[in-house]
């Protein structure tokens, strides 16, 4: 793959990579290109991406100015990845709306009545892809200035190319690096004057959160962190992670057994990514590696790759629960010394049962909320029963939970 990039990048370039080959021995890879000198244009803006660049790493660039008063909509079929999206936006003053595939986007756009500064998309979605969605939109001419910024985890040219035919503007690679985020934003959209977070404010929107621990197992935590900027939303994502593919390698096996090559990419496809954004490096590239086997078509090296992928998440997913177990303790031992705000609790049981009554998958956020207020009390089937999404179940345990509590529903 490295080689496949390198030699498409000389090529651009209006060069030749060469190799010299002998067994035994080793081999030589060269390449030749004419360099110029760069225009004076091209010179500032090349000084202007390098500054932003710098800006975002020091912290400064929220100083600079934010995102407030833009409305974006943001189309990926995964929710998690939406999640991250969302909340990284969000925190610079961007009004987020979500779609969950190139139809829904489609609807949004051109008749909603909702105008958007500017539209992200992922490239890879059931029902609808993004090229596919991008095409229709930009039939509309009203439409032609509107910014779709693609989404994607490809680094080949090809793809590039077909995002720019299909009427893409720009691109961000997955997983999101923020500082990209906001400087491609940045490109097409004058964000209004930025009003900075009141001293102390955001410690207190995260004072009451258990601080992470040193080291989790599979997870590059300077990494994630710098990513996604909250130690909050990095434990929040996490515990969706963890939600989102119990069943994971069960549904993958039984996509492979029959032979569902689409299936099977898209599922390693979105575990990738999500592992990307969470700073889960190992995972992240047992993923690839599965991804690459798996389209040459190399049965030995596919076997070896899906046992390193199971293995990589099966420690991530053991990993995240210790971390809820962590998390629990803690905020048991909190709630020993507090009130319980009983009312809210009555408020999240009747909400969480009539979203499990209806398979709604929000029931998961509102068991997240509802758990600290449980300390104390016996959850674990129903926190097994949620975990394996198997909401009828988990409704009835609820409901005898609720009743022991003299929970009025």
């Amino acid at each position: 793959l490295g080689l496949t990039i390198s030699k498409q990048l000389v090529e651009m370039m209006g060069g030749r990579l060469t190799v010299i080959s002998e067994e035994g021995k080793g081999s030589t890879f060269s390449f030749n290109v004419r360099l110029g000198c760069l225009s004076a244009e091209e010179s500032a803006a090349l000084l202007v991406a390098a500054q932003e660049e710098e800006l975002e790493e020091s912290g400064m660039l929220a100083a600079a100015g934010s995102f407030s008063g833009v409305k974006v909509l943001v189309v990926e079929d995964n929710l998690l990845n939406q999640e991250v999206a969302k909340e990284i936006l969000e925190g610079r003053g961007v009004t987020v709306d979500l779609a969950g595939n190139g139809i829904d986007a489609v609807d949004r756009v051109i008749h909603s009545g909702i105008t958007y500064d500017a539209v992200f998309m992922d490239v890879q979605m059931p029902v609808m892809d993004g090229l596919e969605a991008t095409r229709r939109i930009r039939t509309h001419q009203e439409f032609d200035a509107l910014p779709i910024i693609a989404m994607t985890a490809s680094a080949m040219n090809s793809d590039r190319l077909l995002c720019r035919q299909a009427g893409m503007n720009d691109q961000v690679n997955k997983p999101i690096d923020v500082a990209e985020l906001f400087a491609t934003l940045r490109r097409w959209v004058r964000p209004e004057t930025y009003t900075p977070l009141a001293s102390g404010e955001e410690a207190e929107q995260e004072e009451d959160e258990p601080g992470l621990p040193e080291h989790i197992p599979g997870i590059d935590l300077p990494k994630a962190l710098h990513r996604l900027g909250s130690a909050t939303l990095l434990r929040k994502l996490l515990i969706g992670f963890r939600q989102e593919n119990q069943g994971t390698m069960q549904e993958l096996n039984a996509a492979l057994a029959q032979r569902d090559e689409q299936r099977v990419l898209r599922i390693i496809h979105t575990v990738k990514g999500i592992g990307g954004n969470l700073g889960a490096t190992e995972l992240a590239n047992s993923a690839s590696l599965l991804e690459q086997a798996l389209k040459r078509g190399d049965a030995p090296i596919q076997r070896a790759s899906l046992a390193a992928f199971e293995k990589s998440l099966t420690l991530l997913l053991a990993a995240i629960r210790s971390l809820e177990e962590r998390d629990a303790k803690l905020s048991g031992a909190k709630a020993t010394d507090s009130t319980v705000d009983r009312e809210r609790l009555v408020l999240l049981v009747r909400e969480l049962l009539i979203l499990l009554d209806v398979n709604n998958m929000n029931a998961l956020v509102i068991w997240e909320e509802l758990k600290p207020l449980l300390a104390g009390v016996n959850t674990g089937n129903l926190d097994t029963a949620l975990s394996s999404l198997k909401f009828k179940e988990a409704g009835n345990t609820l409901r005898t939970v609720a009743e022991t509590m003299r929970i009025p529903l």
